[in-house]
């Protein structure tokens, strides 16, 4: 929202086996991290703590936040470990 658009870097990076990760470094300090399987073709099961049997994840994460924001593409659950 706004005149400008706001700040961010990207990076890409290859996880272990099929998971792909981009993660996003906004302005603000949020860190988006954008974690799904090559071509959203099998479920993720395992990313770090989490479980699901969604294909793609967007776990966000603001200082000071209590915790991260998770949401996902696909499946039917995510859950903490």
């Amino acid at each position: 929202v706004g005149p400008e658009p706001p700040g961010f870097t990207a990076s890409v990076r290859a996880g272990e086996g099929y998971l792909r990760e981009v993660e996003l470094h906004w302005a603000d300090g949020r860190v988006d991290r954008v974690v799904y399987t090559e071509r959203l073709a099998v479920p993720l099961r395992r990313v770090g703590e989490l479980w699901t049997d969604a294909e793609l994840l967007v776990i966000s994460h603001l200082p000071g936040a209590d915790g991260d924001q998770v949401a996902r593409v696909g499946g039917t659950y995510v859950r903490r470990e």
